[in-house]
């Protein structure tokens, strides 16, 4: 038990990093919540610094969900047939993103969790994953909007998941959970995208101030 409950913590407190914030402060010496949408995340800083900081951002915060739900795997062997086990692993997936969303170090700030999700989600489902990366790229690709991709596949998880573990309980609270907590940090993407506001991946902030 108190295993499992040290892994969780650091769960939370490995995804509380904010590569994007340290990144920007190390090598560029600029607040990254200072700049363009204000996220710390691998789009804004895609947009603001560019591509190669932007990767590290994104690689960073994927492996934030990889190595906490790798580790809980390893330390539940038989988690797809125990129900403790299972709640166990989901739960530290679900505590990686949350830290990210809600982080610690930036006083319960963050980012919107896509790509610490997309790192749990590779690790418990990586069939799952592949096609809503291939769905991502796809709505990417005709309507450019990150967020429109991010709630799309989001909103997507649950149903492919109920569709592949129809009776598999955990797993399903955990798709809808994991979804809520992505879909409610883009609340404010979503409002803008009704207003037809939303900045596209294409266009760049070029460091501008908010």
């Amino acid at each position: 038990m108190l295993l499992r409950i040290s892994l969780i913590i650091f769960a939370y407190l490995f995804g509380s990093i904010p590569s994007g914030l340290i990144i920007s402060k190390v090598f560029y010496h600029i607040d990254i919540r200072n700049f363009g949408s204000g996220n710390i995340g691998a789009t804004n800083v895609y947009r603001t610094l560019g591509i190669f900081p932007s990767l590290f951002v994104f690689i960073f915060d994927a492996l934030k969900g990889i190595i906490p739900t790798s580790l809980a795997i390893y330390f539940s062997p038989s988690f797809s047939n125990s129900f403790s086990q299972s709640v166990f692993v989901l739960l530290t997936g679900l505590f990686a993103i949350a830290g990210h969303n809600w982080s610690l170090y930036l006083k319960f700030t963050g980012g919107k969790g896509v790509t610490t999700a997309a790192g749990v989600l590779l690790v418990l489902f990586p069939q799952i994953t592949l096609t809503l990366f291939l769905i991502f790229l796809l709505t990417l690709f005709f309507f450019r909007y990150v967020s429109l991709a991010s709630i799309l596949i989001a909103l997507l998880f649950p149903f492919l998941v109920i569709l592949t573990f129809p009776e598999n309980f955990p797993f399903i609270v955990f798709s809808f959970l994991a979804s809520s907590l992505v879909i409610y940090r883009h609340k404010s993407n979503l409002k803008r995208l009704i207003k037809r506001e939303e900045p596209k991946i294409t266009e760049n902030f070029r460091r501008e101030r908010l």
